[in-house]
């Protein structure tokens, strides 16, 4: 229960400070999203921030990125196949211009979602499997401090969508970790010093 007050005092803290995102959790929980299309889509959300909507209509960010700087932020070379289902999906969409490169942002997810500070999408460039499982533990806990059972989890992601080693890599980034310290893990110096004190 103290872990849980701690998470939510948190996210109290982050969301006041401004420079922050949200991470929508079914975006991350879906199972249609790869690890790569998820990788793309944070980028995004870290450049592309929407307006908060006064009403229930859906608002796109007012803001717009090029394949170029999207490659840039996470290191993948070759976006093609992921932008395209991620906007199939209806995650994000695409602004074309005759003789110019496309752009792209984001739609606005409702329901929950994990605050990140601006600098916590530093590890998406440095170590994008270890954003990626960081990001999935915390939509999966939802605030409760614990990786569901891996039955659980596969529900949560959709029925044997979740495979054993990629449980096993949840469970190794989770390591007993509560919410709180699970989000100091995308503060890249923290997570090596870190790393490297648990290997010693």
């Amino acid at each position: 229960m103290k872990e849980k007050k701690q998470y939510q005092s948190l996210r109290k803290e982050m969301t006041k400070e401004g420079n922050w995102r949200k991470m929508p959790y079914n975006v991350i929980l879906d199972k249609n999203v790869s690890s790569s299309m998820l990788s793309i889509y944070a980028a995004l959300v870290k450049e592309c921030p929407y307006r908060v909507a006064k009403d229930s209509d859906t608002q796109k960010s007012r803001y717009k990125i090029t394949r170029e700087t999207i490659e840039a932020l996470t290191g993948i070379t070759n976006t093609s196949a992921a932008i395209k289902k991620l906007k199939k999906l209806g995650y994000i969409t695409e602004q074309k211009t005759k003789g110019l490169e496309s752009k792209y942002q984001i739609i606005e997810q409702k329901g929950a979602y994990s605050p990140l500070r601006l600098e916590d999408f530093d590890l998406l460039r440095k170590d994008r499997a270890r954003f990626n499982l960081t990001l999935e533990n915390l939509a999966l806990s939802n605030g409760n401090d614990e990786l569901p059972s891996y039955k659980e989890s596969s529900e949560k992601f959709g029925v044997n969508a979740i495979s054993r080693a990629k449980y096993r890599n949840l469970v190794k980034v989770r390591a007993g970790r509560t919410d709180v310290e699970l989000h100091e893990l995308f503060n890249y110096s923290y997570y090596v010093a870190k790393f490297n004190e648990e290997n010693e």
